[in-house]
């Protein structure tokens, strides 16, 4: 079984969803999901540090990313 294929919000490269660490808004911030099984929109990033700076400031994508 192939593993499905996601889209960093940072740099939008693609990967398997395992490869990258999935957000949803919760608390009016993005916080990480760990196992996968938060409710609500997901938004993927790549595990590299500049990705994720990247993401985390990115507050205007915010909007259209969890669709608020």
């Amino acid at each position: 079984m192939t593993e499905p294929v996601r889209t960093c919000a940072a740099c939008g490269t693609k990967r398997g969803k395992g490869e990258l660490q999935r957000f949803v808004w919760e608390d009016e911030r993005p916080v990480r999901d760990d196992d996968g099984r938060c409710k609500g929109r997901g938004a993927y990033c790549c595990r590299d540090e500049t990705c994720l700076e990247r993401f985390l400031s990115q507050k205007k994508k915010w909007k259209r990313l969890f669709r608020l």
